[in-house]
């Protein structure tokens, strides 16, 4: 019976570190180092520069042309404000 438990432990220990593995690869893929997100800017059209920070953190100091749609209300409002399914995106926030 133990033998069963540490069996069904090790495997659920390696499948969870194969998804953990392929989801961090998937979001190290879609990060993009600062200078290379403004040469993009300035070279490509139609690059949406979305600011997920609070409405405060806006107001206080923003990139220039960036669209506020705050990370608490970006499920209600994304299809409102960001109306181009095709478009590229570029998120930022604080942290």
């Amino acid at each position: 019976m133990e033998q069963n438990i540490l069996l069904i432990v090790l495997i659920m220990s390696v499948l969870g570190f194969i998804i953990l593995k392929r989801n961090f690869g998937v979001a190290a893929k879609l990060r993009i180092l600062p200078a290379e997100a403004k040469k993009r800017l300035d070279e490509e059209k139609g690059i949406i520069l979305l600011d997920v920070r609070t409405k405060e953190e806006y107001m206080e100091a923003h990139l220039p042309n960036s669209t506020l749609l705050p990370v608490n209300v970006l499920e209600n409002e994304a299809s409102g404000k960001l109306p181009n399914k095709d478009a590229e995106i570029f998120v930022y926030c604080r942290s």
